[in-house]
């Protein structure tokens, strides 16, 4: 009897008694010995138990926590009061001046080309916000943007055509 012989006998043997395990690969058959394979150990991890609480420090922890909590509400507070306080300390326009000034802007904004600051502008004539009230000049800056194919111009000149005059 050859060694290879023996190592096949020894393997049946083992494989009934349960001590082998065959598994089968491409290569052939790959034997798994019990004895040698050590599981690992199963671990179960608890969590810690929270010590008992005394009384007396819970209750001084929820006072601090109300005592912080109150003053972050006053410290939001003072902040709002200063906030409110710099914006009414800033000096208000004279709307007379703001009016002069949009009207001077929308008119540099006209001479750049733009067809929404000539409806604004005739809004104005037509208002008289800023500037004297003049439907003529106004419907002369529409009539120009409604020639650039501007839609709002068209819709207010179509409604100023519909519309007689009150001037």
């Amino acid at each position: 009897m050859t060694y290879a012989d023996i190592r096949v006998m020894k393997r049946a043997i083992l494989l009934a008694a349960g001590v082998l395990s065959a598994l089968p690969t491409q290569a052939g058959w790959h034997y798994v010995n019990h004895h040698h394979v050590n599981p690992a150990p199963v671990v179960v991890v608890q969590p810690p138990t929270p010590p008992p609480v005394d009384p007396r420090v819970y209750s001084a922890y929820l006072e601090y926590l109300q005592r912080t909590s109150a003053e972050a509400e006053l410290r939001r507070q003072a902040q709002i009061r200063a906030i409110i306080a710099a914006q009414n300390a800033r000096p208000k326009e004279d709307p007379v001046a703001l009016e002069a000034r949009t009207v001077k802007f929308l008119q540099e904004r006209i001479e750049q080309g733009s067809l929404d600051a000539r409806y604004d502008l005739a809004q104005r004539h037509l208002e008289g916000r800023g500037v004297k009230q003049d439907r003529a000049e106004a419907c002369r800056l529409l009539q120009e943007a409604a020639e650039q194919d501007h839609e709002p111009s068209k819709k207010l000149l179509k409604q100023l055509a519909e519309k007689p005059s009150t001037t």
